[in-house]
């Protein structure tokens, strides 16, 4: 099978961006498929593709809208605060995630703090190596909070998961 560079491109008036290309592949039995013969019984097949893509619409941007399936239309809670250093944030049927730069100890004290300011009563508090979990509870709710480092090396994860 041979694959030809593409045969046309142009670019776009202000950055040079390939606007246009065209593909040609040609091939013989070997990469058209098993069974596939020429005009005579024992001749190879041989054939040629041929591709173009052309973008005609350029610098008109249409909005992109998730599926509903990607839309969360949950929120966290108006009685769980986040700090201001939260980024990322992800909500999912009473499950928060999100990261953020602040040291653990500086993430505990915001809970610590911040929770009880909310009406949340503090509970346990478990440390386990380099995670620390939260617990605070509210009538019939219970919040756990684990902080621990981020898997990408870079400052820390927080999950903020909510029952009841």
């Amino acid at each position: 099978m041979a694959l030809s560079p593409p045969a046309a491109t142009s670019g776009s008036r202000d950055g040079s961006y390939v606007v246009k290309f065209t593909l040609q592949v040609t091939g013989d039995a070997s990469s058209l498929g098993e069974g596939v013969t020429g005009s005579q019984p024992d001749q190879l097949a041989e054939g040629k593709l041929t591709a173009e893509y052309v973008v005609l619409d350029t610098n008109k941007v249409k909005a992109i809208e998730l599926p509903a399936a990607c839309q969360s239309a949950e929120s966290v809670a108006d009685d769980i605060p986040l700090p201001k250093s939260a980024t990322g944030t992800f909500t999912r049927e009473g499950m928060t995630m999100f990261q953020s730069e602040d040291k653990p100890e500086a993430l505990v004290e915001f809970f610590k703090k911040e929770m009880p300011a909310k009406g949340w009563k503090a509970g346990k508090v478990q440390i386990i190596s380099s995670m620390t979990q939260l617990e605070f509870t509210k009538g019939s709710r219970t919040v756990r909070i684990v902080i621990m480092q981020n898997p990408t090396g870079k400052g820390m994860m927080v999950v903020v998961n909510e029952e009841g």
